[in-house]
């Protein structure tokens, strides 16, 4: 990958860029119907491909897969385990895994049209890379801490817009882009530690959304057609965590959300 930016620039078309398709960690028995293993060391190798892509000049990242897939074609098995929803067959849910959030540490915040910011102090335990969007001014952060200690990150922002502070959130072993305290930028310096071993986000753009904006999701089902009927009090809850200002509740599913 590190050398496509540089030939694409001497090529015939230097003002190309190019997309890195069906990238992942190397999942052991995944194509042979057999499930790999998705714990957070696989979803931090996962990532750390995606963000050495962006750091040699790749401008789009396509996974492989979004979710566990049933393939006519595919062989040896025809199931396909590498997504990042699980299928369960049993009860015939879908859920997500691991590097489901550890790649919203990437998706959620970087927006279109980002250009990448230099670095300075990375170390191999340590990984940064900084973008800047023209248009919304946003700074976002992205890095992964593969110590097994809390390591000081220190920063200071040259020539870019000023914010009085960053949000940051994490993925871990434990937590899912788990948000913890703002850090307050003073003179566009900051100062703040990072969980050990996690993938996190530091970040200006707290609603992917323009600011006169807001997102909404128009079909919302309380049951998918068990025997379950998910609570009205739960809704608030998971339209917070999905940046949702508004929801429709469907309720004509014969033997779904409206029951008895």
């Amino acid at each position: 990958v590190g050398n496509i930016d540089s030939l694409l620039k001497q090529s015939a078309y230097p003002e190309k860029d190019y997309w890195v398709t069906e990238w992942n960690n190397w999942c052991n028995g995944c194509d042979d119907g057999k499930l790999g293993e998705y714990n957070y060391s696989f979803a931090d190798k996962s990532i750390g491909y995606l963000l050495d892509f962006l750091k040699h000049g790749a401008t789009a990242g396509l996974v492989w897969e979004g979710y566990d897939s049933y393939y006519e074609h595919h062989a040896p098995a025809p199931f396909s385990y590498w997504g990042m929803l699980a299928f369960d067959a049993k009860n015939n849910r879908y859920s997500p895994r691991k590097n489901f959030y550890a790649l919203q540490q990437v998706s959620r915040f970087l927006q279109p049209g980002s250009w990448r910011v230099a670095v300075s102090g990375e170390t191999d335990s340590l990984v940064v890379l900084s973008f800047h969007q023209e248009t919304t001014k946003n700074i976002t952060i992205i890095g992964i801490n593969r110590s097994h200690k809390v390591r000081q990150l220190m920063g200071k922002l040259k020539n870019l817009p000023a914010h009085s502070s960053l949000a940051m959130y994490y993925t871990s072993e434990q937590h899912n882009v788990k948000r913890i305290a703002d850090i307050s930028i003073t003179n566009q310096s900051f100062n703040t530690a990072i969980p050990a071993d996690c993938i996190f986000t530091l970040t200006s753009n707290t609603k992917p959304e323009p600011a006169d904006w807001y997102t909404g999701d128009i079909h919302v089902h309380k049951n998918c057609g068990d025997e379950t009927v998910l609570s009205e009090s739960k809704l608030p809850g998971m339209m917070e965590s999905n940046d949702l200002a508004v929801i429709a509740v469907l309720a004509d599913m014969g033997n779904g959300a409206v029951k008895n």
